[in-house]
């Protein structure tokens, strides 16, 4: 004969509680603080790598893998409340093992430090480039850029007018210059570990000083006809550009802007050739678009 000690009601009590317990732990998730769109991610982390965190969620009753770039994150919220700061480098919150501000720092510093070395070693840091279309539009223009630091490079520019496909009723002769600065908004070397990178790839804003100057003749019933132009613009340029194998470059890029110039005859401005713009009249409005090819290459080594 046997006797049960639990009244009835403390059992269900005592099951409750544990039903309780397994719900928290069901429930209980990470959190992600996302900076660009801003938002909270609810998930399960598991892994942080040095660059990137990877999570997962459920969606349609999938468990899915996802990632999320570091400097995207705000803070990290674990589910057993450690709290880690993304924008101060420092663990707020943490019950099992406490760091200093320094050491993580220190730590965090030295792991870019490792990843930009080990994915920009190789990379070539100049480039050639071709404007593809530019033949066809009547002139030839080349381009140089050149890696000055992560995230800036400068670029020039040589245009020769009427190396190209002219009218048969006119000729052309002339020079464009031009060059600016290039400002990366994200170096590439900070993307996955698992995709390509390169230091000269990805989105970009160019800040460009033009200068064009040339010279045309016209023969028109007998009736000859020579003009000098010039002109000079200040633009604000747009573009991504995609590097391959290391080798070869595609730079798309667009910009606006505004000039002026000055003709040695009364010309109707419909008339002026601006190359590489869309011109409309006195408008000092200007609008410019591109398409590059090049090939990369890297400096040469030095030796003693």
């Amino acid at each position: 004969m046997s006797y049960n000690l639990i009244p009835y009601n403390m059992k269900k009590l005592i099951i409750l509680i544990g039903i309780l317990i397994c719900s928290l732990n069901i429930i209980a998730q990470d959190i992600i603080s996302r900076k660009n769109p801003k938002s909270i991610i609810n998930c399960k982390i598991t892994e942080v790598r040095s660059s990137f965190i990877i999570y997962t969620i459920i969606v349609d009753d999938l468990e899915k893998e996802f990632s999320i770039e570091k400097s995207n994150i705000e803070y990290i919220k674990f589910s057993n409340s450690e709290i880690i700061d993304f924008g101060n480098n420092e663990v707020v919150a943490d019950s099992k093992k406490e760091k200093s501000k320094n050491d993580e720092d220190k730590e965090i510093d030295n792991n870019i430090k490792i990843d930009i070395e080990s994915l920009i070693k190789g990379n070539t840091n100049n480039a050639i480039k071709f404007e593809f279309l530019s033949p066809m539009l009547g002139f030839t223009e080349i381009y140089y850029e050149r890696h000055l630091k992560h995230g800036i490079s400068w670029q020039v520019g040589l245009g020769i007018i009427g190396l190209g496909n002219t009218s048969k009723d006119a000729t052309f002769r002339g020079l464009m210059l031009k060059g600016g600065y290039r400002f990366y908004r994200v170096p590439e070397f900070y993307a996955r570990q698992n995709e390509y990178t390169h230091i000269l790839k990805g989105a970009y804003v160019m800040p460009e000083i033009k200068l064009t100057y040339y010279g045309y003749k016209t023969d028109y019933e007998n009736i000859s006809y020579q003009n000098t132009i010039g002109s000079m613009s200040l633009m604000i340029n747009g573009g991504k550009q995609w590097v391959f194998s290391n080798r070869f470059l595609i730079d798309l890029s667009a910009g606006v802007g505004t000039g002026y110039y000055f003709s040695k005859h009364d010309d109707n401005p419909d008339n002026i050739w601006f190359y590489n713009f869309l011109y409309r009249g006195t408008s000092p409005i200007m609008c410019s678009a591109s398409l590059k090819i090049g090939y990369l290459y890297k400096d040469r080594k030095k030796t003693k």
